[in-house]
């Protein structure tokens, strides 16, 4: 039975639950998760990665390419490396230099079209690609390990896991843009059967071949530190590799990309919330070998968590403070397999139970009760590939289908609304504390917002569109949908944002519609 068959047998929780914010805090990475996806398509369809250039100095200035045969398509990563001085490195938005930066493209890398990506690739944000161009990334060296491993290599010896510690990575990447930003390829451009064409699929090969390239990096650096000191370079330890990550330091392009598409958030919940269903809703007998897997796998989770408790969870729950939690719901699963019952549905009494524990335990329970069954694996490519999104509607009077969770959001009653009758038509939003300066202490740039400014508040009306920025609003905890036109401060334009923000101060965010 596929999973959509499964959809219409198993009673699936409320939207109202699902999308809750304290619910999706405590959600954790389930077998469907975009990584483990992109993975499990790569190894059973034979991806073939090749590096097929790594041109460097000996600080690791330079370029790389990487050239990936994908079910018959050819990809191309090509990354721009430099060392910045540890004084200009930044993971803000501000920041205009990284160590790394990178593109996925699709199709031949010629000489005109590497220059081309050069010059706009490198400065990110500023810059725009080519319509074969499917992500743009950047990262910069770990100021804690890079060097501390490289050095390590240099001088013939491996590095110390203990320093390392829990969350190790050599670079830390601060934005993988989401798919049409920039000009990069619009994921409805693309074929079903493309390997790409699942949402943060491109992202997720560009984090994979970032981490590559980090090793490589740190690989070439030491073998040029130790030429320099006489001493023979050793490269890493194969079992690095499957130890060592990304660093990751904003949400910055992904989670705007989710934002305007909402049925990609409505896929991705779905993936998480049948195989649940079906999970939660079975019978197990005591004896089944099911419950076993579930019994190994809450303890391999309070190794995982034991093993993280050096790190600092907050405002999550501490993972000191989950790990009992966990113990409790193991107690209550080995009383189950030592009564001799009859068959029951043991694994919602649980997820029950957990859900009176903690948001991170029952998102936890919820991951180990989806890796039961890989027979869904399959339909996860066909559910995350969404068609193209509706045309936008001003009035936003399609924002209740399918999404009545955000009926929660509170508005202010229609009396609080100002006379709609003369709205500004000049002025900038007033220079306060929540939107004091943009990049180099400049003020953000006025917007004008030419299709239209959008209150929701149940069944109220739309507001008519202002072609203005807006003045102080009194609208509080108000939800707002920007399209907009951006002039910068030179004088020139960005083309139309779509921006969606909830305003809870009497004073406009603007990190809201950036």
């Amino acid at each position: 039975m596929n999973l959509i068959d499964e959809e219409t047998r198993c009673e699936l929780r409320a939207p109202e639950a699902v999308l809750c914010g304290s619910d999706m805090n405590g959600a954790w990475g389930t077998r469907h998760s975009f990584a483990r996806t992109m993975l499990r398509r790569a190894a059973s369809h034979q991806w073939r990665v090749t590096k097929s250039r790594l041109e460097l100095d000996e600080l690791g200035r330079g370029t790389a390419v990487y050239t990936i045969d994908a079910e018959g398509y050819s990809l191309k990563f090509i990354a721009f490396c430099q060392a910045l001085e540890e004084s200009e490195r930044t993971d803000r938005v501000i920041a205009n230099a990284w160590d790394v930066t990178a593109a996925l493209i699709e199709g031949v890398l010629s000489p005109e079209r590497e220059a081309e990506l050069r010059r706009n690739v490198t400065v990110q944000e500023q810059g725009r690609t080519d319509p074969e161009t499917f992500i743009m990334t950047r990262a910069n060296r770990s100021a804690r390990f890079f060097d501390y491993v490289s050095d390590c290599l240099a001088a013939g010896t491996q590095p110390d896991v203990a320093k390392i510690g829990p969350s190790p990575y050599l670079i830390r990447s601060t934005a993988f843009y989401g798919n049409g930003k920039f000009g990069l390829k619009e994921l409805a451009t693309l074929p079903a059967a493309h390997p790409l064409s699942v949402p943060y699929r491109s992202q997720m090969l560009a984090a994979w071949l970032l981490r590559e390239l980090s090793m490589d990096l740190v690989e070439h650096v030491a073998r040029a530190k130790a030429r320099a000191a006489g001493t023979n370079a050793v490269p890493l330890n194969a079992q690095w590799g499957k130890y060592f990550g990304l660093g990751n330091a904003t949400g910055l392009g992904m989670v705007p990309f989710l934002v305007n598409h909402p049925g990609y958030l409505d896929a991705w919940c779905k993936l998480r919330e049948i195989p649940l269903a079906v999970g939660l809703a079975t019978r197990y007998a005591p004896e089944d070998p099911d419950l076993g897997r579930v019994v190994e796998l809450l303890e391999r989770a309070d190794r995982h968590l034991a093993e993280k408790s050096e790190l600092k969870t907050a405002p999550f729950l501490s993972t000191d403070s989950i790990r009992p939690q966990l113990r409790q719901l193991l107690g209550e699963l080995q009383a189950f397999r030592a009564s001799g019952g009859k068959a029951v549905p043991v694994l919602a009494r649980l997820h029950e139970l957990a859900a009176d524990l903690s948001p991170e335990a029952r998102g936890l329970f919820a991951s180990i009760v989806i890796e039961l069954r890989n027979d869904f694996d399959r339909d996860a490519e066909a559910i995350l590939t969404v068609g193209a999104p509706p045309p936008f509607d001003p009035a936003m009077r399609g924002v209740n289908c399918g999404h009545c969770w955000n009926r929660t959001i509170a508005g202010p009653a229609p009396s609080t609304l100002p006379p709609q009758s003369a709205p500004p038509t000049t002025g900038t939003p007033p220079r306060t504390a929540k939107n004091r300066g943009g990049r180099n202490g400049h003020r953000w740039p006025t917007a004008r917002w030419s299709t239209a400014r959008t209150w929701y508040a149940g069944s109220t009306p739309w507001l008519p569109i202002w072609n203005a920025s807006p003045p102080d609003p009194v609208w509080l905890n108000s939800c707002w949908l920007i399209r907009a036109t951006v002039l910068l401060p030179n004088g020139s334009s960005k083309p139309r944002i779509t921006a969606m923000g909830i305003c809870r101060t009497t004073s406009w965010m603007h990190n809201s519609c950036r």
